[in-house]
């Protein structure tokens, strides 16, 4: 194989391109991944500083999905308990000797409604146009 000559400019000017290349190639892997730094070998300490702040922000983003669970479910309890509480309200009204065998409504506090009040444990006694 023949061997390529090259002057002393020409090598300089290949080596500055190949340089240029890998800068590019560099800007491309920053601009695609969004990240200043790649790895520990570009910067250590930003790279490190990086990953620490990733973490924590992954760790507050699991802690807000976690709080917006926990709010869904107490809005969910707030919606069943009002719905048990207007049923208890409707029943009085309709049939008051059917809730107690006293004939008063039950007394609702607002922080101890019983899910057990929507079941019914046995069944009505009293005539209602209720079909079950």
């Amino acid at each position: 194989m023949d061997k390529v000559s090259l002057t002393a400019s020409m090598r300089s000017n290949l080596l500055s391109l190949q340089n240029i290349s890998r800068q590019v190639d560099a800007t491309q892997n920053r601009l695609s991944t969004g990240k200043k730094v790649n790895s520990a070998i570009d910067n250590p300490s930003s790279y490190y500083t990086a990953r620490a702040l990733t973490n924590r922000a992954n760790d507050l983003d699991a802690l807000l999905d976690s709080m917006g669970q926990a709010v869904s479910t107490i809005k969910a309890a707030t919606t069943s308990l009002e719905t048990a509480a207007d049923f208890l309200e409707q029943a009085a009204r309709s049939k008051p000797s059917c809730l107690t065998r006293s004939g008063a409504l039950p007394p609702l506090r607002a922080a101890s409604v019983r899910l057990q009040a929507l079941a019914w444990p046995r069944p009505l006694k009293c005539k209602t146009n209720f079909v079950s």
